[in-house]
């Protein structure tokens, strides 16, 4: 007597994309959290290593690089930073502001109680670098003079000067932003965590301004945005206060003096 049915085994189904995805993801989660255990970030290349085949599973089932899926998908585990002397190093750090690499101190407790709404203190940024995440996008992507502030938005594909660091527009808060200032202060937090900077490097501290004012004897008159003289001219709470139409901005930012 032959029996069907309960006596047969049956056969796992495939895994779909979506379930290999989610292994993946709970893989990185696991990899990423017990190398942070030790350290306070931990590189994205080593990462990939660990991953192995995975690696390559993953850009084929989304089209996306390792950094661009941690970005997207696990943003509530983990930070991505930016490490080396041209910030060309990728790691991962907990997605926690006390995580944050050169950590300042107090002044970096201040940067984490705004961006988590707990202070009404606003760190002082100074104001050029306020700008660079403040002035519409006139371009693709910002490049910024690390030493001097100043700015200039160009295509992807222009290269960038020795010393320059990149602003992405996720980063610039968009005009119409309900607490504009806010978003403004929240990205620039989150900008500097992912370069992996130190926070003391963009505040309006004394000591930084007595070198800004060097650079910026040294730069003066050499081909400025009238923006940014007139950017130049204001205080922080003057910028805060001011609005200007977008065809104003463009003319100001392209007119050099």
């Amino acid at each position: 007597m032959i029996c069907n049915g309960t006596a047969a085994t049956q056969m796992d189904e495939p895994r779909t994309a979506s379930d290999e995805l989610t292994r993946i993801e709970g893989k990185i989660i696991a990899l990423g959290e017990s190398a942070l255990k030790s350290s306070s970030t931990h590189l994205l290349s080593e990462l990939g290593l660990s991953l192995g085949e995975d690696l390559a599973v993953l850009k084929k089932l989304t089209g996306k690089k390792l950094v661009e899926f941690i970005r997207q998908r696990l943003v509530d585990r983990f930070q991505v930073v930016r490490m080396g002397e041209r910030a060309s190093i990728y790691a991962i750090a907990l997605a926690s502001h006390a995580n944050l690499p050169n950590d300042s101190g107090a002044k970096q407790n201040v940067l984490i109680a705004a961006a988590e709404g707990r202070n009404d203190k606003q760190p002082r940024f100074h104001h050029r670098f306020w700008a660079a995440f403040s002035v519409p996008l006139d371009g693709e992507i910002r490049q910024l003079d690390r030493h001097a502030f100043t700015f200039r938005d160009v295509s992807l594909n222009e290269a960038a000067p020795e010393g320059t660091l990149l602003i992405e527009p996720e980063f610039i808060a968009p005009e119409e932003s309900n607490k504009r200032n806010d978003v403004i202060t929240k990205n620039i937090i989150r900008w500097i965590a992912n370069q992996g900077l130190a926070v003391d490097e963009f505040l309006a501290s004394s000591r930084f301004i007595a070198a800004s004012k060097a650079n910026e004897h040294a730069v003066s008159g050499a081909g400025l945005s009238l923006l940014e003289h007139v950017l130049e001219a204001l205080d922080h709470k003057q910028l805060q206060s001011i609005s200007l139409p977008l065809d104003v901005v463009a003319a100001l930012l392209h007119k050099r003096v």
